[in-house]
């Protein structure tokens, strides 16, 4: 800063008016002795002693001059600290009226307006980082064990027919619910289409509904069509008729898990028994049947 650089000018000036009166200094007691001999005039010792005194002077303003430089070098390295304090209030003032997003994401909504008094109390906008979707769900007991953290899943929504997304089952309750008797897990997926099943614009929203299928093992099961069943009105109770000795006959059954039209029964049904599949709504036991044998 110019208060150094003028430190440092003075420093040298009294550097040099220190050396100036050293060799005036030399001057004048060698003038001294000449005149004590009578080897030289009067007016050349009275000239020495002159040049000792001027160069006596030049150092002390020198040396002056210097203190007067070094006081305002510490004024202004004052001035630069209280500054510097300034400018970090400021800063901090700035950082204090400054709002940041915690996340990297999209603004799903915005709940003030430019120019609005803030409210600690009311969020400013809502924030979402849609780069990993979290899709919660819950397990039935009798699979909970099934579920490990890893396995793969897909996923599909009614807005894409057709189109298959994949995902991961990241997050694995270590405990049932207790009201449900279900395991609640969680599952990431990227939201975009799996590259043999797409559809043009297909891409997973926050807040979709979706259907998923988390391939657990396989197994033989006894399954028919979900349209033969039929339910006790009030109850969770299915029945279908089966076809014995041309007559029908209504059995309760017990179903599990179902994908689409086909619905796996784990009780109440044997493999090779006939089962109606169109005209059941009207039946009773022993009502005479028909088989009609299709053609493949």
């Amino acid at each position: 800063s110019q208060a150094i650089a003028t430190t440092e000018v003075a420093q040298a000036a009294q550097a040099q008016a220190q050396a100036r009166l050293e060799n005036a200094t030399l001057e004048k007691d060698r003038a001294e002795n000449l005149y004590k001999d009578n080897s030289i005039p009067k007016q050349k010792y009275d000239a020495a002693v002159a040049a000792y005194k001027i160069a006596l002077a030049g150092r002390d303003l020198a040396a002056a001059n210097l203190h007067v430089s070094k006081a305002s070098l510490s004024l202004a390295n004052v001035g630069r600290k209280q500054a510097l304090a300034a400018l970090e209030e400021l800063d901090t003032r700035i950082a204090d009226y400054t709002v940041r997003a915690p996340i990297a994401g999209i603004v799903t909504a915005r709940f003030v307006d430019q120019g609005a008094m803030d409210n600690p109390a009311i969020p400013i906008v809502e924030i979402m980082d849609t780069s990993i979707l979290k899709v919660c769900c819950d397990v039935a007991q009798v699979n909970a064990g099934k579920v490990r953290e890893g396995q793969p899943v897909t996923l599909s929504v009614d807005a894409y027919p057709g189109a298959a997304f994949a995902g991961t089952v990241t997050i694995v309750n270590p405990s049932l619910d207790p009201k449900t008797r279900t395991l609640p897990i969680e599952i990431h997926t990227d939201g975009k289409p799996s590259p043999e099943k797409t559809a043009e614009g297909a891409l997973l929203r926050p807040g979709m509904f979706v259907n998923l299928s988390i391939k657990i093992g396989k197994k033989t099961t006894l399954a028919i069509p979900r349209d033969c069943l039929l339910r006790l009105p009030g109850t969770g109770v299915y029945y279908l008729f089966v076809v014995k000795d041309s007559k029908a006959e209504k059995r309760t059954v017990q179903v599990g898990i179902g994908r689409g039209n086909i619905v796996e029964i784990t009780s109440g049904l044997k493999v090779g028994e006939s089962v109606v599949i169109q005209g059941q709504a009207n039946l009773k036991t022993g009502t005479a049947v028909m088989e009609e044998k299709g053609t493949d």
